[in-house]
């Protein structure tokens, strides 16, 4: 049923209506959950100043269309407080040269905490989960646990001896695959996908939590079948 977006949504304005007149408090709670699930997918492209090149976001834009917005956030600004990266996809950008302590530590590796920036390894925490904020010297610490959201590319490498090697050392500290910048508009959009899954598991988790009236509950009960396929 979350489909067709037309169709999906003709029918869950009827499913909250045929809700609200058997139980008035039901169907607002469903459709709050409602909203919440058809809210615009984001994609954000952080990266420090500089980092993100036009033709990055040109190309995830193109491969997303209107599927998402997508917006850039600088990291390590010294205009503005760091940005919270809490789009359902976040693609990091680590540029290899744009910075020369940035360049050293990718040709350097006798020293894998001076990988990249600090700042670039602070955006990899978890903004959700307060506790895990950690500070900048502790590397270890800075990777985060968001697999399905998060997407790195390694930029900048032209001029490197062995970029291979900086891409090995790179996917080897951050712990999981750095891409080039043309896979990263594929990957974006498989992840877009994951985060419709997401939604589409939290909106039956949602409904499935609602108390209402046994009619409003039948209703419910018979959305819950259309949303995860399943015969109850």
């Amino acid at each position: 049923m979350v489909g067709d977006a037309g169709t999906a949504h003709a029918r869950w304005r009827q499913i909250v209506e045929d809700i609200g007149r058997f139980d008035a408090r039901a169907g607002r709670q469903v459709q709050r959950a409602l909203d919440r699930h058809d809210a615009p997918l984001r994609v954000q492209i952080a990266g420090r100043g500089g980092a993100v090149r036009p033709a990055l976001r040109a190309a995830v834009e193109a491969a997303v269309a209107a599927s998402a917005l997508v917006d850039t956030v600088e990291l390590d600004s010294p205009d503005r407080p760091e940005p919270v990266l809490d789009a359902d996809v976040v693609l990091l950008v680590l540029a290899a040269r744009a910075h020369p302590a940035d360049l050293a530590a990718l040709v350097r590796p006798a020293d894998p905490a001076a990988l990249v920036h600090p700042a670039d390894l602070a955006a990899l925490v978890r903004p959700a989960d307060p506790a895990a904020l950690v500070r900048p010297a502790d590397p270890a610490a800075l990777v985060t646990r968001d697999d399905e959201r998060l997407v790195v590319v390694l930029d900048r490498t032209e001029g490197l001896e062995d970029a291979g090697a900086a891409f090995a050392r790179a996917a080897a500290h951050v712990r999981r695959p750095v891409l080039t910048p043309d896979s990263a508009p594929s990957a974006v959009v498989e992840r877009l996908g994951s985060a419709r899954r997401r939604r589409d598991a939290v909106l039956a988790r949602d409904l499935a939590g609602i108390g209402a009236g046994p009619r409003a509950r039948d209703v419910i009960e018979a959305a819950l079948d259309e949303l995860t396929g399943s015969s109850r």
